[in-house]
């Protein structure tokens, strides 16, 4: 299933719409909204916060849109908390990004700063079908050289060998 487009609604008078930057960018960019709660928001070092974007999206059946972190705002130890940010064909509320402060500065945002990237994107849904006894062939850490990986992941999750 190939789209070209999708459609979304800005809550606020304030809201920026998403845009790509050039014509060979593979994600929009998506801005800060605080719309009527105010006009800017502070993360203090370590904190943890969602910040608004003043828009609902409507992803077509078949697609969603991944919220990805923006290079320039990982540099300054500010990253997307969910490492990427999945927004299904049936969510219709207001998109925040859910964003975390690594750094050791206090970081301000203001209504209109890129605040993360978005890329629409195919789902593929697929039945999960249980096996029983599969034999394990590698596993976590398997490539590591430790080969009783396994038996150890087991120890310490309490589920015995």
């Amino acid at each position: 299933m190939i789209n070209d487009e999708f459609s979304y609604e800005k809550t606020s008078e304030t809201a920026k719409d998403p845009v790509y930057s050039t014509t060979e960018s593979a994600c929009f960019d998506i801005f800060a909204d605080f719309g009527n709660f105010a006009s800017d928001r502070t993360l203090s070092p370590g904190e943890t916060a969602i910040i608004p974007t003043g828009l609902i999206f409507h992803i077509p059946h078949g697609l969603k849109v991944s919220l990805y972190p923006r290079s320039g705002l990982s540099l300054k130890g500010v990253r997307l908390a969910n490492s990427v940010g999945q927004i299904d064909s049936d969510y219709h509320k207001p998109v925040g990004a859910i964003v975390h402060n690594s750094s050791d500065e206090a970081i301000r945002f203001q209504t209109g700063d890129p605040i993360c990237q978005g890329a629409l994107e195919p789902v593929i849904w697929a039945s999960a079908i249980r096996i029983k006894n599969m034999e394990r062939r590698g596993g976590f850490g398997s490539t590591g050289g430790n080969p009783d990986w396994n038996n150890a992941l087991a120890q310490a999750s309490g589920l015995g060998v």
